[in-house]
């Protein structure tokens, strides 16, 4: 074990950078735990070497004080929250769209009359049509403002994501003025950003191909493809996600093919060295600095010196300095998904590499006593395949290996059948790269040399995405953890702006109402996605589009059965489109009447009101729906007013509900509590916390509620509920906290 310390003088120190940082962030009980094995790090490192004694110390101290300042500024940044501010900013990556016409980029600020802003990285929501460039100077005019908690099951953890890239707060900008000239500091970032524009023109010359331009604009650039969730799907569950990312492999393979571009023309060792790292920095830089890329950039510089220098390269010490590199540089990115998968995949090789190696052996076998020079050249050939095809799938047993568990946690997925899928993925990925550096090279000669160039390129995309599709359809070969395609829950969605949706896993699983198309993907489809839930029926309780203009989503994605939908509204073009959209998918529309939709033997919902057609306000021409949940009664009101109530009560006297999920709004005085407590109802759920005017006063509809000792779970403060059953008594999940007293 000392010998192999010594070997490896890095090691100890950046296991130590690394837990003093999570002894820091954790600052819990856990953290004792931690401050254990950095102290026998340190002791270990006393017993290898003197020198990696104070490496050791050396890394320790600087994880600790390092990851405490950036926190405690952190800390700082976020006591200037609901603050109105003016700030010169530098743009520092390019924008993404966001809701309502608004879209997203992270700025630093320069100058401000709030010092402690000074330096900071905020995250700007700034109108769609400002004109900004990566580097460039801009005047913001804002409020400051908290990331806001996550509202429903598994959704984007936004202040989370925020944190751990450095960022506390947001800007929601009304008033910007771009300055056109560059900042000296990110001139590297613009560059970067007007080299990106180009490759994306050069690459896709000549391609017609929509989905071919995006797999190569993913494999070569790392973007995700737009509007392409069923390419996403196709290399997620073949297990090859992974060739989307800019990542180690994309930069050696890089780095490898100019190499052997340089050592063919024959280019002395010192210039094609120092120009092979030029390259992967380049490309590391261009593809958006990620840290996969950066570590891999790190990693064969440090090989590659080590040749230029006559020392012998180590694999495992170059990993550790581009770790520590790495993690001094931004103490946050030990916290990354892409971080952590990649130094577990490169450690993984290191320690099981061999192992696996011996595993694939029996690949290359051949008889012992057969004389190698009796091989013809198609013998030979095919031993050189089976030799390269062992070791690719030893390298892709042990990259698995190392990647599996991380996957599991973070994405639920175990895909076995990538060890064998990456063999030929692997082989088309360095094709494609090879033709894209031929292409940004020779083919920026003219455009009859680069059309030709990308269209095999093209037909290398098609290629890769017809396997990993084949190897995708094997479902037997993966698994795929959905706790929601078993079992029976309701989930109520919690959604801004008067938006509403509920999930009924119960028999073949119904959507009721699926909020705004933003909403659904932003809180809803999330859950259901990951949670693998069943779908094949939905119903719309009304025309609002924060209701029903995500129904349109969930058929592109899920094939339905049936929809639940009132007849063509003229004043609605989204009902319209609902109803058109159907029609195509050959989905059979049901008109709501006063009957039963049967779920199990023992479940069904009731559709109690249909509403009045004919009546001006769109909330009296909502449905109301009874869910009958063995023993349990839950009453969607929805958004139905007081019209609804009162033929509720007139229609069904004997009512009786557990639970009630309303749209409290501020147009009409719907479902008093009188109401309420003549259905015996113990609890309401409220999706709005808007009230007509008269209903916030000491009297008010919540304080009548309280005192008739019904508990209100209002969805803005406790975020989306679950609710399940267990011996026949409903259990709540809240997301945030508990029900307001």
């Amino acid at each position: 074990m000392i010998r192999f310390l010594n070997s490896q003088p890095l090691l100890l120190p950046a296991f130590a950078l690394a837990l003093s940082i999570l002894f820091v962030d954790l600052a819990d009980y856990t953290s004792w735990f931690l401050a254990f094995f950095v102290i026998l790090f340190i002791v270990l490192a006393r017993v290898v070497s003197s020198l990696s004694f104070w490496l050791t110390i050396l890394a320790t101290l600087s994880g600790l004080l390092l990851h405490f300042h950036e926190l405690y500024k952190m800390n700082r940044l976020s006591l200037s929250a609901d603050r109105e501010v003016a700030v010169l900013a530098i743009i520092e990556h390019e924008p993404r769209d966001a809701r309502y016409f608004r879209k997203e980029v992270i700025v630093k600020v320069c100058q401000t009359t709030n010092e402690s802003l000074t330096g900071a990285r905020l995250l700007a929501s700034i109108a769609r049509d400002t004109p900004l460039k990566v580097g460039g100077k801009i005047w913001l005019r804002g409020q400051l403002h908290l990331p806001k908690k996550p509202m429903n099951i598994d959704v984007l953890d936004k202040a989370k994501l925020l944190h751990r890239k450095g960022i506390t707060l947001e800007l929601l900008v009304y008033q910007d003025q771009p300055i056109h000239k560059t900042a000296n500091s990110h001139l590297i970032q613009a560059w970067a950003q007007s080299s990106r524009q180009w490759i994306r023109q050069q690459l896709t010359k000549g391609i017609n191909d929509e989905d071919a331009s995006k797999i190569i604009l993913a494999m070569f650039l790392g973007e995700k493809p737009r509007n392409g969730s069923k390419i996403m799907n196709d290399f997620k569950f073949s297990g090859t996600i992974h060739v989307f990312a800019v990542s180690g492999l994309h930069v050696m393979m890089v780095g490898l093919l100019f190499t052997l571009f340089f050592r063919i023309i024959g280019i002395p060792l010192k210039i094609w060295i120092l120009l092979v790292i030029t390259i992967m920095f380049f490309y590391a830089i261009i593809t958006g600095m990620n840290p996969p890329a950066m570590r891999a950039a790190i990693m064969g510089s440090a090989v590659l010196c080590a040749l230029l220098l006559g020392r012998k390269p180590s694999l495992p010490n170059s990993l550790w300095l581009s770790a520590i590199i790495a993690m001094t540089w931004s103490t946050h990115c030990i916290f990354l998904p892409g971080f952590q998968l990649s130094y577990a995949v490169l450690i993984s090789i290191c320690l099981t590499g061999n192992w696996w190696a011996n595993r694939w052996k029996w690949l290359t076998h051949l008889d012992p006593f057969f004389p190698r020079s009796l091989l013809s050249k198609k013998q030979k050939a095919i031993y050189q395949i089976r030799h390269k095809s062992a070791a690719t799938l030893s390298v892709s047993s042990s990259a698995w290996v190392g990647s599996s568990l991380l996957i599991w946690l973070y994405f639920g997925l175990i895909t076995p059948i990538a060890i064998i899928a990456s063999l030929p993925i692997m082989l088309l990925v360095f094709g494609l790269l090879s033709v894209c550096c031929l292409s940004l090279t020779i083919g920026n000669l003219s455009d009859n040399i680069a059309e030709p160039l990308n269209k095999v390129n093209g037909f290398i995309a098609n290629s890769t995405h017809a396997i990993t599709r084949f190897f995708a359809s094997a479902d037997t070969l993966r698994y795929h953890y959905k706790p929601w395609s078993h079992g029976e829950r309701v989930i109520i969605y919690s959604l801004p702006d008067g938006g509403a949706a509920h999930y009924i896993g119960i028999g073949g699983g119904v959507l009721l109402d699926a909020g705004s198309a933003n909403h659904f993907y932003t809180d809803i489809w999330p859950s259901l996605d990951r949670k693998g839930a069943r779908i094949d029926s939905i119903i719309a309780s009304h025309s609002d589009v924060y209701h029903i203009q995500g129904i349109g989503e969930v058929m592109k994605k899920i094939p339905i059965k049936q929809l639940v939908i009132a007849k063509s509204n003229n004043r609605s073009t989204t009902h319209r489109s609902l109803i058109n959209q159907a029609n195509e998918l050959n989905v059979n529309i049901v008109s709501p009447t006063r009957t039963s939709h049967i779920l199990t033997n023992n479940s069904f919902i009731e559709i109690l009101d249909t509403g009045t057609p004919s009546y001006p306000l769109a909330d009296d021409r909502c449905c109301v729906f009874l869910l009958h949940w063995k023993d349990q009664k839950i009453l969607f009101f929805n958004d139905a007013g007081g019209k609804s109530e009162r033929r509720l009560r007139n229609h069904y006297p004997e009512l009786s509900v557990d639970i009630i999920v309303i749209g409290k709004h501020s147009n009409d005085h719907s479902l008093s509590v009188d109401t309420i407590r003549a259905f015996g109802a113990k609890e309401i759920i409220a999706t709005q916390a808007y009230y007509p005017t008269g209903e916030t006063r000491s009297e008010s509809w919540k304080a009548q509620l309280h005192s008739s000792g019904i508990k209100l779970y209002l969805l803005d403060q406790t975020g989306g509920i679950k609710l399940t059953q267990e011996n026949g008594e409903l259990d709540k999940e809240i997301i945030l906290h508990y029900p307001l007293k």
